[in-house]
């Protein structure tokens, strides 16, 4: 049997942090969907004067509205911050803004990050009350994105 070593044992357990706007965060256990994806129909093309009777393929416009992620099993300590952000969204006063999504190992130190592009949520739900601590916990938060920037940290 292999010895096991400190390098791979215990194996490593990921959280990840969200900073929506300036002064918005929350940590969450899962992101459950398709951070990467890209749906790009070809467009069909023929000159009037080509001598071949078929069109030809071109890179066509990606489609975007397809694009949603769940953030679920989150933690806000500032409860009010992100409920301000939310009703801002909802109400047409604040415009959707980059979200941006780190993915850190057990210390904390962030390991990738995914920059959504004018994200904005969805739908909110919540988990049971407790009064045990005073931090907002959120069963799921789902977000409607544009595009999506990867970054190695």
């Amino acid at each position: 049997m292999p010895e096991k070593t400190d390098e791979t044992w215990p194996q490593a357990t990921f959280q990840f942090t969200a900073h929506f706007g300036a002064d918005v965060a929350g940590t969450f256990r899962a992101v459950p969907g398709t951070l990467v994806g890209s749906s790009d129909a070809p467009e069909q093309y023929r000159h009037g004067n080509s001598p071949i009777f078929y069109p030809i393929k071109m890179p066509g416009l990606g489609r975007v509205s397809d694009f949603e992620l769940t953030l679920s099993g989150g933690v806000f300590a500032d409860t009010g911050a992100i409920r301000s952000w939310i009703e801002a969204i909802e109400q047409g006063s604040a415009p959707p803004g980059p979200v941006a999504l780190a993915m850190c190992d057990d210390t904390g130190t962030p390991k990738m990050t995914w920059t959504l592009a004018n994200a904005r949520p969805v739908r909110v739900s919540g988990t049971d009350l407790s009064g045990a601590d005073g931090a907002l916990t959120v069963g799921a938060l789902e977000l409607a994105y544009e595009t999506v920037t990867i970054a190695r940290a």
